[in-house]
């Protein structure tokens, strides 16, 4: 079986990205985002800008 799934990482701190919404649109964000806290990593990133691992079909 072929794990079917990709997560992007935050090419800043290596954590998973999340998808999140803002008034400006959907965008990945890091997982290691904490507000206004000094160790919050605040990398986002365009959806348009991740590159897609291709999938091969089983």
């Amino acid at each position: 079986m072929i794990c079917q799934n990709a997560i992007p990482t935050c090419e800043k701190c290596n954590a998973e990205r999340v998808l999140r919404s803002s008034k400006n649109g959907e965008f990945w964000g890091c997982r290691n985002y904490k507000g206004k806290d000094p160790l919050s990593c605040k990398k986002g990133l365009d959806g348009s800008k991740i590159h897609w691992p291709e999938v091969a079909a089983e």
